[in-house]
């Protein structure tokens, strides 16, 4: 408890194994749902600290010589008995930082056991020669869970945001006064013409086989009332399918989509579909992500555009 790093685990260790402690809003403790046949996998404790080392000011991530600090990432202890610690495994490196220890019970102890290698240091979650399937989902799964509850805690620990009524931005203020009033000239703006597309993104989040999970649906394209095409087989459209991360970590990182495109339309790469759209005419589109941690949030972002003689507008 003296030792200014091990002392947050310690804490956590407590929290993990003494309920009484997980009463104050800077601890957390889960005790994680069954895994197949495992009811109960075990308890995660974590804490954070502040001021202090949750929200630290800018160091030079070089300056420790030793390497024992474990500056710059929360990280989570991994126990089991008799009070090993297998890993400290790195679950997020955007603060505000969190410490934890997850002590497995019992029940799930010899299995994960048969996951480790010679050193007993790691988890292995991918079956092999010694690590059977079901020991290696228990182990992704237990894995998955920690990071997903100490992200969360980490993500709770973060000031909120003033009201969006308080947060005043004069020169911006300034800048859309002039924009929403005109040139400046004395002359308003021009409306923007209107939109030649109708778009439904459709889709919903579905739980895989696997305990990840899915984005599923269907995304309807269709021509506004404000657009005639200007061919009797339609004009030629293209349509675009993407799902991105927005959590800060893999913000922009892209999501594989199976796209099953309706008739007519052919895959035009980087996630297009070219075709011909006629008035009336819905092109429906249905999709089918990867599979992803339910600790992640993904945008599903449609757009469909016309593809030659028009300076209409895109629609997304």
């Amino acid at each position: 408890m003296e030792d200014p790093v091990l002392r947050s685990f310690s804490r956590a260790y407590e929290v993990a194994t003494m309920p009484q402690d997980a009463t104050r809003p800077d601890v957390r403790r889960h005790r994680l749902q069954g895994i197949g046949r495992f009811d109960s996998p075990g308890v995660l404790g974590l804490v954070s600290e502040f001021p202090g080392w949750s929200y630290p000011e800018l160091v030079d991530p070089d300056a420790d010589s030793d390497g024992l600090e474990p500056a710059h990432a929360s990280l989570v202890a991994l126990v089991r008995k008799p009070r090993m610690v297998v890993e400290y495994l790195v679950t997020r490196q955007r603060p505000p930082y969190v410490r934890g220890v997850f002590v497995a019970d019992d029940s799930v102890d010899e299995a994960l056991r048969q996951t480790e290698p010679k050193l007993h240091d790691a988890w292995r979650t991918s079956p092999s020669g010694d690590v059977s399937e079901e020991h290696a989902a228990l182990a992704k799964a237990i894995l998955d869970r920690i990071r997903a509850n100490a992200n969360n805690f980490s993500r709770d620990l973060r000031p909120k945001p003033k009201p969006a009524g308080q947060v005043r931005l004069p020169e911006f203020d300034r800048i859309m006064r002039a924009l929403l009033g005109g040139s400046g000239t004395g002359e308003r703006a021009p409306r923007p013409a209107p939109r030649p597309f109708k778009i439904m993104p459709g889709g919903r989040l579905e739980s895989a086989p696997s305990g990840l999970i899915r984005l599923t649906g269907t995304a309807s394209v269709e021509f506004s009332e404000h657009h005639q095409p200007s061919r009797a087989d339609g004009d030629e459209v293209e349509v675009t399918l993407r799902y991105r991360f927005v959590e800060d970590d893999r913000s922009g990182d892209r999501v594989e989509m199976a796209v099953n495109a309706p008739p007519g339309f052919v895959a035009d790469g980087n996630d297009t579909f070219r075709g011909r759209l006629r008035a009336g005419e819905v092109a429906r589109f249905e999709y089918l992500s990867d599979e992803y941690s339910a600790d992640w949030t993904g945008s599903l972002r449609v757009n469909a555009e016309l593809r030659q003689g028009s300076d209409l507008p895109s629609a997304r």
